[in-house]
């Protein structure tokens, strides 16, 4: 029996091996929790920066810039020096010249004139400033609304392998999900900062459909590259300064979220895969093990016993190892002999209680039995 025992052992062994050695695995895990909520000193920020963002769209910086326009004479208002000379050098605009009084009468000329326009550059900074906010703001009102999914763990592993003529598939999926209160979500009270962000969008609402706001859209204006040039008016207007705080801080946001992926990370890991790897053998072993006779079954797991203990010794040795666990070969051995002794003692424990439950229902039995015959015997 020992060598009919000893040989299945080895048989299990040499499967093994080759089920670790054909594994094709891959794992993806996702963790996302929302700190970004749990730090409110953006909202803070942003409260505070609002009436200064105000006061610069309310009260925009205009200034003056020289037009020019060759226009069809009776469409022209008034002529300069400029004028003149233009027509001086382009004769293809005067129409004809009086023979008399030599007077010249052209068919077009040049009008010069100054408009004002909100197209300078702090105002484009602005512009660039409140498109940045808006994208902010939305992202983080999506963030609310997903508070509960985005506090969420994934894990899945994909594995297969070969065994003989036996291929083994497994697809493992498993996902986690922190249960918050809707009123007190860790601490945070969702209800309030909804509240605070409305606030902020009745600025930036306004803000849209300003004039400032309608002429630079209007213009086509393009929005400023970082980093923002230091202008006298950018340096030294509080209104401003305010505003760059705002500039800067946004501006750091958006590297973080460009430096952070988003969806399944594909990479793993490989200590993790090890164990994932480990799992998928112990459950092939269980798989292998399942059977409609109970007692084949038991049998069947006894076989494996052995060698799940090997490998399980050898992958915690690994994770250790791999992780920089201190730990010495005396420590391994007392978690080892600790184990034994415990299972012993509840093995003993519950083989007492059995004991103890079986000999008192004897017990009981005997009496009641012992109750019976006097009843006969006295009858």
């Amino acid at each position: 029996m020992d060598k009919l025992y000893g040989e299945i052992d080895k048989k299990i062994s040499d499967d093994c091996i080759e089920f670790n050695k054909n594994i094709e695995s891959n794992m993806r895990y996702r963790n996302e929790i929302s700190s970004d909520l749990l730090n409110l000193e953006w909202l803070d920020l942003l409260e505070n920066a609002c009436p200064y963002i105000d006061n610069i769209i309310r009260n925009p910086k205009l200034t003056l810039i020289r037009e020019e326009n060759v226009n069809k004479i009776e469409k022209v208002r008034k002529t300069s020096v400029e004028s003149v000379k233009n027509l001086a050098v382009h004769s293809q605009y005067i129409e004809k010249i009086d023979d008399l009084t030599k007077d010249v009468q052209p068919s077009k000329l040049l009008e010069v004139y100054n408009v004002e326009t909100y197209n300078i550059y702090e105002n484009r900074v602005i512009y660039t400033l409140l498109d940045k906010l808006n994208r902010f703001i939305r992202n983080k009102e999506q963030l609310i609304e997903d508070y509960e999914s985005k506090n969420s763990k994934l894990l899945e592993y994909k594995g297969n392998t070969q065994v003989g003529l036996e291929r083994i598939n497994i697809k493992l999926q498993i996902g986690s999900r922190e249960i918050s209160d809707k009123d007190n979500s860790n601490g945070i009270d969702i209800e309030n900062i909804k509240m605070r962000l409305y606030r902020i969008k009745k600025y930036t609402s306004n803000w849209d459909k300003s004039i400032l706001m309608k002429e630079l859209r209007k213009a086509h204006v393009k929005f400023i590259i970082p980093p923002v040039k230091k202008t006298n008016l950018i340096l030294k207007n509080p209104n401003f300064q305010v505003a760059m705080k705002v500039w800067e801080f946004l501006c750091s946001r958006e590297e973080i979220e460009e430096g952070n992926t988003s969806g399944l990370d594909t990479n793993g890991n490989d200590i993790l895969l090890r164990i994932l790897d480990h799992s998928f053998l112990m459950d092939y072993f269980i798989m292998d093990s399942i059977v409609k006779s109970k007692k084949e079954q038991k049998d069947n797991l006894s076989k494996y016993a052995f060698v799940i203990v090997n490998e399980q010794i050898k992958s915690i040795i690994s994770v250790l190892y791999s992780c920089g666990a201190k730990i010495t070969d005396e420590d391994i051995m007392k978690m080892v002999a600790d184990a034994i002794k415990n299972e012993k003692e509840k093995s003993m424990s519950d083989s007492n209680e059995i004991k103890d439950k079986f000999k008192s229902e004897i017990n009981d039995y005997l009496e009641r039995m012992q109750d019976y015959l006097w009843e006969i015997k006295r009858k």
